[in-house]
């Protein structure tokens, strides 16, 4: 949990003090580098893991919510172009019946899925004359 950069530097530090047995740090006063044996370059990279905690990272809610909004764009495009849904989109649907939030898989899985899913809507509205066949009366 030390290294684990989604995780804020104080939480990290106040459950290392915890880890150790500690009682006068239940509260987390008096916490120091000393205190929690780590020497300067664990401190620098507990520093850096912090920096690199705030910049964007793709989760998957991040790609759930785009594969949502990209699909339902792409749906009303076909809606617009007069033109049939193909497999693509049924599959895109059938991904988001199952929200990362709900079911525990991995999030590579997840992430992996939902940009998939969402290049292969944007091929089709690209192309979606050659894709998809017109709408008959």
């Amino acid at each position: 949990m030390l290294n684990n950069p989604r995780v804020p530097l104080a939480w990290r530090v106040f459950n290392r003090a915890r880890s150790l047995g500690r009682p006068e740090f239940e509260h987390g006063g008096g916490l120091t580098a000393a205190h929690l044996n780590i020497g300067a370059g664990a401190k620098e990279s507990l520093i850096s893991t912090e920096s690199e905690a705030r910049s964007p990272v793709f989760t998957p809610n991040h790609t759930y919510i785009a594969l949502l909004v990209v699909q339902s764009l792409h749906l009303l495009h076909h809606r617009l172009a007069k033109r049939h849904i193909s497999f693509a989109e049924v599959i895109s649907a059938a991904v988001l019946c199952v929200p990362p939030f709900v079911v525990l898989l991995p999030a590579w899985l997840f992430i992996g899925a939902h940009l998939s899913l969402i290049a292969i809507q944007l091929v089709g509205s690209f192309w979606i004359k050659k894709l998809s066949p017109e709408w008959t009366r």
